[in-house]
């Protein structure tokens, strides 16, 4: 298997950070006739697009040749371990 890059992490990462904000704006789709329910939905919505943007534009600043470093194996590994659980 290819060597895991930065570039792989970030793409990961955001990938997890979107599977959450659309499980997030499905649960506001459900509990939007309670205010109350309806406000903590969308505050974790709205929160995970920040991160999505966050991460975005990280990735957007690094060089070619810092997208291709080698990704820390045990995040990857850790983050791989999240995605499988959570959202497969």
């Amino acid at each position: 298997m290819p060597e895991d890059t930065m570039d792989t992490l970030f793409s990961l990462s955001i990938e997890a950070e979107t599977t959450l904000r659309d499980f997030y704006e499905g649960l506001l789709r459900l509990f939007g006739h309670n205010s109350r329910a309806a406000r903590v939905w969308e505050e974790m919505r709205s929160d995970e697009e920040e991160h999505i943007r966050f991460l975005e534009g990280v990735r957007a600043r690094l060089t070619p040749e810092q997208l291709q470093a080698p990704a820390d194996p045990e995040m990857m590994r850790k983050l791989r371990n999240v995605l499988n659980f959570s959202f497969r």
